[in-house]
């Protein structure tokens, strides 16, 4: 597995980039906002995430068969647009993953909300990982 930082000034990760890849780490620029749908499926040896500030968007099965991944590092304070149902979502329902969001938004990321279409993809919210999720101070 490897560790990788993409540049600082992408703007958009497109669909299934790194998917089935070594990556064991990664950090997502503040300057991405949106990360297409599958863009890390299958990476058996992702464990950690952090992602920017700036992400409006993650696609739906985006970390998908990530069955190693521990932790997310969600740094937006706004929650951003998700997929996520019962069965699957923009992450994975891993035993033992935690989503960790900055301390002043778990509210914002753990309250239920309706589907929204404001963006291209329906936002779900992220209540269904809501025992997935901690608050943290970044």
């Amino acid at each position: 597995a490897y560790k990788t930082n993409l540049p600082a000034d992408y703007k958009r990760v497109g669909q299934e980039a790194f998917a089935r890849s070594a990556i064991g780490t990664i950090t997502i620029p503040s300057s991405v906002a949106v990360m297409n749908n599958a863009v890390f499926y299958g990476c058996t040896k992702l464990e950690s995430v952090t992602i920017g500030s700036g992400i409006l968007e993650i696609g739906g099965s985006c970390f998908g068969d990530c069955n190693a991944l521990k932790s997310i590092y969600c740094k937006a304070t706004i929650p951003p647009a998700i997929r996520c149902s019962e069965s699957s979502g923009s992450f994975p329902f891993n035993a033992g993953m935690r989503i960790y969001v900055p301390h002043n938004s778990y509210n914002a990321y753990t309250q239920y909300t309706s589907l929204s279409s404001q963006l291209p993809i329906a936002q779900t919210n992220w209540y269904g990982y809501k025992s997935y999720i901690e608050p943290y101070n970044f």
